[in-house]
């Protein structure tokens, strides 16, 4: 925030920190709404242009991409694994077999995507390896 011209008075303020001093504590208790409400709407205006930027940035257009893609298929097999469970709730055992298997295929197909997603992650950023 001091970078927007914010003093680090209002800034602390806005960030519920208390005030150091005892003295200040006590006797300096006006509210100073006006100062921080301004500091706040400076504050979204930053972030409103970050987020314009990193949209505007091919890189994150092609990530988004993806992680809505994955989302997709994702979805798409949880779909045909509820169906599954429901047909063998009103069917017969072997259906409900066959809904177990497919139940663990989807399973550990999420799981492996979960996996690949990590390694690209790695891939893409090698600080993420740390943790």
């Amino acid at each position: 925030m001091g970078e927007l011209g914010i003093s680090a008075e209002i800034a602390d303020l806005c960030l519920n920190h208390t005030i150091s001093g005892k003295v200040t504590r006590t006797y300096q208790r006006s509210p100073r709404f006006g100062e921080m409400s301004q500091a706040w709407l400076k504050w979204g205006e930053q972030l409103a242009r970050w987020k314009t930027e990193a949209e505007a940035n091919p890189v994150f257009q092609a990530k988004l991409a993806a992680k809505i893609k994955e989302d997709q298929a994702r979805e798409a097999r949880y779909a045909v694994v509820k169906a599954r469970r429901e047909t063998a709730a009103a069917g017969d055992s072997r259906q409900a077999r066959s809904a177990g298997a497919t139940r663990r295929r989807a399973h550990y197909l999420v799981r492996n995507e979960v996996r690949q997603a990590r390694r690209r992650r790695t891939q893409l950023y090698p600080c993420h390896r740390l943790g």
